[in-house]
């Protein structure tokens, strides 16, 4: 059940990240991940 639990969680966190990606394809990926650190 964690693991399905996990996974599910990776799942939608991964979506998230593209789903922002693409929504704005001028936000560069060195501000991105200084967002996230």
């Amino acid at each position: 059940l964690y693991t399905i639990n996990f996974t599910v969680k990776t799942l939608i966190l991964t979506t998230t990240f593209l789903w922002i990606r693409a929504s704005y394809p001028r936000f560069r990926y060195d501000q991105l991940m200084h967002l996230l650190w």
